[in-house]
């Protein structure tokens, strides 16, 4: 990762009402330099990197905000609870790289949105992180095109639970959610949705071909009803542990769900796990997982999906693959 100067100093409190460097400032004036746990209510444009913050890194302080991290790095100090942006409310956030080097590092979380309407993440990797991009009562989420997950401090893997576990995508009570062309890899889920209804995952990979997977399951539905998962790779999620191990798994709560074409390779346990009546499977591939390609309850309803080399002689068990 590429380095730079520091050019100001992190103080926390600070409320940022400006558009970038000189914006609305006067003839010749340069605006305030944009420094840790900022409230910011305009669109701001990071200048340089923005490292060591002792909380959060930026604060969303209005609606309709975009912060634009022009290729440069939000950096914290691994502080319990904190995040890198935070937007605790407010509508229409729009958080974008700008830059291949954009980054998002050493926070519990690097992006939070709680109760805010349509935000969108897009273009940016998170490092260092318990969850790459955590959205808790938002609706009408554009999550795409980020690199995120890198788990590295939170709370403990001592079991893969879907309430304590890391995640690189978390979605919480956030409906109509589409999350599509992301990597979601090295965390201990990749995507996971709770309670979160009429989401669309498309093209995602949790974990990418050549990945190191993540510690539990690639993409995980939990009481999240009529979601659509099209073209998405989950491989080499390689758990030991309780309640991992899988491609995509759908529980019994979310009804609805439509699986087609992905891809679920080399998983420890199989590559897609529906325990939901009326899911609908429709060429899917699942090969070379460690037990079953396709694992459905009675009333799963497929068709056109391939199983290969599991070493579960059965292949798939409650619908038929070619």
């Amino acid at each position: 990762m590429r380095t730079r100067a520091v050019l100001f100093t992190a103080v926390a409190g600070t409320t940022v009402a400006l558009a970038g460097i000189g914006a609305g400032a006067g003839a010749g004036a340069a605006a305030p330099p944009l420094q840790c746990g900022a409230t910011v209510t305009r669109n701001v444009t990071l200048r340089s990197d923005l490292l060591d913050c002792p909380g959060d890194g930026l604060v969303i302080g209005a609606a309709g905000v975009k912060v634009d991290l022009h290729g440069f790095t939000i950096g914290g100090s691994k502080t319990p609870g904190s995040a890198g942006i935070r937007n605790e409310g407010f509508a229409g956030l729009q958080v974008v790289g700008g830059g291949q080097f954009a980054t998002i590092q050493d926070f519990e979380v690097g992006v939070l949105v709680s109760h805010g309407a349509a935000p969108s993440i897009s273009a940016i990797a998170t490092r260092a992180v318990t969850y790459g991009v955590r959205l808790d009562g938002a609706r009408g989420a554009t999550i795409r095109g980020n690199d995120l997950g890198f788990f590295e401090v939170g709370p403990a893997l001592d079991t893969c639970s879907t309430a304590t576990a890391p995640a690189a995508i978390l979605l919480v009570d956030s409906n109509r959610a589409l999350v599509r062309d992301n990597r979601a890899e090295l965390s201990g889920f990749g995507i996971l949705l709770v309670r979160s209804d009429d989401a669309i995952l498309r093209n995602n990979g949790a974990a990418p071909l050549g990945s190191d997977g993540n510690v539990c399951s690639g993409i995980v539905l939990v009481s999240s009803a009529r979601a659509t998962l099209v073209g998405n790779t989950t491989t080499e999620n390689r758990s030991g542990k309780v309640g991992g191990g899988d491609g995509i798994f759908v529980d019994a709560g979310s009804q609805g769900a439509v699986l087609r074409e992905n891809v679920a390779l080399t998983n420890t346990d199989d590559g897609i796990d529906v325990e939901r009546a009326g899911t609908k499977l429709t060429g899917n591939r699942a090969d070379n997982n460690d037990d079953l390609g396709v694992e459905a309850v009675p009333g799963v309803r497929g068709s056109g999906n391939t199983a290969t080399g599991n070493h579960n002689p059965l292949q798939c068990v409650g619908i038929v693959c070619g």
